[in-house]
């Protein structure tokens, strides 16, 4: 059985109609994607400046201690003495590999 050109045509135009709305429901899809990537890349880069700002605070503050404590120091010495830095002490390791036993003298 042959299709006389009529129904072809309406076949086609059917089979473009599905095409188009299928076409449509692809691209509003992808916008959505769109919106949803950029609302989180937004999220995200709010995080990120929060953590980073977090991270920062203690940073600063351990700075600006340690310039209270220098700069206190400074004016607690006199003109006379000398300015020393203080240095951190350095500590011996010791050999774990090292140990002593005595042996006592056996007496005849």
């Amino acid at each position: 059985m042959s299709l006389s050109l009529e129904e072809r045509f309406e076949a086609l135009t059917k089979r473009n109609e599905i095409l188009m709305e299928t076409l449509s429901q692809k691209a509003q899809c992808e916008q959505e994607t769109k919106a949803q990537n950029e609302y989180l890349r937004k999220q995200l880069g709010a995080f990120l400046k929060q953590k980073q700002q977090a991270n920062e605070e203690p940073l600063q503050s351990n700075s600006k201690r340690q310039e209270q404590v220098f700069s206190h120091n400074l004016d607690s010495f006199s003109e006379d003495e000398p300015l020393r830095m203080a240095r951190p002490k350095l500590r011996m390791q010791a050999n774990t590999n090292y140990f002593k036993v005595e042996i006592p003298e056996r007496q005849a």
